[in-house]
C-alpha cells in the first residue's frame, strides 16, 4: 500500500510538512487499519440486509486520510503502549468520523453529492440506506470498544465509550453540526465559529488521543497531555481545510475561517495553532513527542 494522506481518490497535490518519519508512521497505521477494516466489515458479509453492508464498506474503505485513528495509534504510543492495544479504538474512530461524513452529506444537513472524489453514500445508494449504514457505524464503533481486550485494564471500555459518546453527541460533533446550522445566514464572531469547530471537528481529535491513552493504561497527567496536544492540533487541520478550499475557488463562506477572519487572519490564526500543537507535542517526550510535532506541521501544511 501507498501512502496517500489526500482522499485516495483525489490527491490534489504534494504535502511538503511531511517528514519520513512521520511518512513511514502514516503508511504504516493506515495500512494497519485497512486490513482490520476490511476484516471486520467483511465478518459481516452474510447478514440478512446485504445493501446496507455494501454501503458501510463504501463509507469505510473508499479511502481517506486516517489521520484520526493514527493519532489514536500515536496517542498510545506517547502513553508506553505496545503491540496492538489500541487498534480496536482506533477502529472505532475511523468508523465514527465515517458515520458523520455520511449524515453531513445528506440533503438534509450539507447535500453534498461527492465524497473523496466519488458519489456519496446517498448518491450511490439512497437516502435511506445512507442514513441507517451512519446509524450502523456508530453502533459498531461503540461494540469494538465496549468489547473487553486482554490488554485492557478493568473498566478501560467504558471509560472509551464515555469519551467517544461524548465527543460524538451533544457535546461534540452533532452539537456542532446544530450550532452550525443555527448560525446559517449569519455572520457568525470569530469566539463563535471556534465554539462550531471546536466541538464538530476538535472533539473527536480530542477523543482520538485519549483513546490511545486510556488502551496504553495511561495515568491521568498522560491523558491530559494528550488532550492538549489534540485540541490545537485539530483547530490547524480545520483552518487548513478552510484554507485549502478558499484557494481552490475562492469561496469566503460566513462558516469558515477566512469567511470570519479574511484569508491573512485565517493564516495568523493557522499559525499559532500549529504552535501550540508543535509545542504540546513535544511535550509528550521522545520519539512519539517529535512525530506529534511533526503531524502537527503537517496538519497545518495540508495543500490537499
Amino acid at each position: 500500500m501507498t501512502l496517500s494522506i489526500a482522499p485516495r481518490a483525489a490527491r490534489k497535490g504534494s504535502d511538503p510538512a511531511l517528514t519520513p518519519a512521520l511518512a513511514r508512521f502514516l503508511q504504516r497505521s493506515a495500512a494497519t487499519l485497512d486490513r482490520a477494516l476490511e476484516r471486520l466489515l467483511a465478518a459481516r458479509a452474510g447478514d440478512a440486509a446485504p445493501q446496507l453492508t455494501q454501503a458501510m464498506r463504501y463509507a469505510v474503505l473508499g479511502g481517506g486520510k486516517r489521520l484520526r485513528p493514527a493519532l489514536t495509534l500515536l496517542g498510545f504510543r506517547a502513553a508506553g503502549g505496545r503491540g496492538g492495544g489500541a487498534l480496536p479504538a482506533a477502529m472505532a474512530v475511523e468508523l465514527v468520523h465515517a458515520f458523520s461524513l455520511v449524515h453531513d452529506d445528506l440533503p438534509c444537513l450539507d447535500d453534498s453529492p461527492m465524497r473523496r472524489g466519488r458519489p456519496s453514500v446517498h448518491c450511490r445508494f439512497d437516502q435511506a440506506t445512507a442514513l441507517l449504514a451512519g446509524d450502523a457505524l456508530l453502533a459498531l464503533a461503540l461494540e469494538l470498544i465496549a468489547t473487553p481486550r486482554p490488554s485492557w485494564a478493568r473498566g478501560t471500555g467504558e471509560r472509551m465509550v464515555q469519551v467517544l459518546a461524548r465527543a460524538t453527541g451533544k457535546q461534540g460533533m452533532v452539537g456542532g453540526q446544530a450550532a452550525e446550522r443555527e448560525l446559517l445566514g449569519r455572520a457568525p464572531s470569530a469566539r463563535a465559529l471556534a465554539r462550531v469547530h471546536g466541538l464538530k471537528t476538535g472533539r473527536l481529535f480530542e477523543a482520538a488521543a485519549i483513546l490511545g491513552g486510556l488502551a496504553a493504561g495511561a495515568r491521568p497527567p498522560m491523558l491530559a497531555a494528550l488532550e492538549c496536544y489534540a485540541r490545537p492540533l485539530g483547530l490547524a487541520f480545520q483552518i487548513a481545510d478552510d484554507l485549502i478550499d478558499y484557494a481552490e475557488d475562492g469561496a469566503r463562506t460566513q462558516d469558515t475561517y477566512p469567511g470570519v477572519l479574511g484569508e491573512a487572519g485565517a493564516q495568523q490564526a493557522l499559525r499559532r495553532a500549529e504552535a501550540a500543537a508543535r509545542l504540546h507535542g513535544l511535550a509528550l517526550g521522545g520519539s512519539a513527542g517529535r512525530l506529534a510535532a511533526d503531524l502537527a506541521r503537517f496538519a497545518a501544511g495540508r495543500r490537499g
